[in-house]
C-alpha cells in the first residue's frame, strides 16, 4: 500500500456523521480522490491481463511453429521443450494468483467506498451493485473470468508436457540417452514419429 494510499485511510478514519455537515466538501473530495485510486488499479489489473495474454499468445506461437514439423530433435530440444512447457505452466499460476490478490484488494477498496457513500446524499456504487445482482441470477465478475483463462492457457503446456515424457521416455524403445558419447560435440538426438511411437537414434 502506497503513502498516499495510507494518508486518505487516515482522512477517512476522521470522518463522523458529527462533523459530516461542517466536513461536506472535504469528504466529497476524498470520496473522489479513493474512487480515482480504485480505478487506477484496476487499469493496473488490465494491463497485467494484456502482458500475460502477450507473453503466452507469442510464447505459445513461436513454440508449435517451431516443432510443429520438426522429426529431427537436438538434445538441447530434449531438456528446452521440458523447460518451456513448465515455465509456461509457472506463468498461468502466477497470473491465477495475480488476479486473486487483485480481487480482494477491488472488494476491499469498494468496502471502504461503500461506507464513505454513507456519508453522502446517494450511494452510486453500492446502488449500481444492488441493481447489477437482481438483473442477473448469477453474476459472474470479470475477474473470475480472467482467472479460468489463465488455468485454461495451461492446459497446453501441461498436455504436451506430458505427451514429450511419454513418447520420448516411455513408449520410446530406445532411451534417448543410451550409447551417449559425450566426447562428440556433434551428438544429435534424431526422432521420427510414427503414428503410434517414436524412434530415437543416438
Amino acid at each position: 500500500m502506497s503513502t498516499e494510499e495510507l494518508d486518505l485511510y487516515k482522512e477517512i478514519a476522521k470522518v463522523s456523521l458529527e462533523n459530516y455537515k461542517v466536513e461536506q466538501g472535504r469528504i466529497i473530495e476524498i470520496y473522489k480522490h479513493f474512487v480515482d485510486i480504485s480505478d487506477k488499479w484496476s487499469n493496473r489489473r488490465h494491463h497485467i491481463n494484456l502482458l500475460y495474454t502477450s507473453v503466452h499468445s507469442s510464447s505459445m506461437f513461436f513454440f508449435f511453429y517451431t516443432y510443429k514439423d520438426k522429426a529431427n530433435l537436438t538434445l538441447f530440444d530434449i531438456f528446452m521443450i521440458p523447460l518451456m512447457c513448465i515455465i509456461g505452466i509457472c506463468l498461468c499460476i502466477q497470473w491465477h494468483r495475480s488476479l486473486a490478490f487483485f480481487k480482494r484488494l477491488n472488494t476491499a477498496k469498494f468496502k471502504v467506498v461503500h461506507k464513505m457513500e454513507s456519508y453522502l446524499p446517494i450511494q452510486c456504487y453500492k446502488e449500481e451493485w444492488d441493481f447489477l445482482k437482481l438483473e442477473t441470477k448469477k453474476h459472474v465478475d470479470l475477474t473470475q473470468i480472467n482467472q479460468g483463462v489463465a488455468l485454461l492457457l495451461a492446459l497446453p503446456y501441461l498436455c504436451f508436457l506430458i505427451y514429450f515424457f511419454l513418447v520420448i521416455f516411455i513408449f520410446s524403445p530406445i532411451s534417448p540417452y543410451e550409447n551417449l558419447n559425450l566426447q562428440n560435440t556433434s551428438i544429435r538426438a534424431d526422432f521420427l514419429f510414427n503414428k503410434n511411437k517414436a524412434i530415437c537414434t543416438i
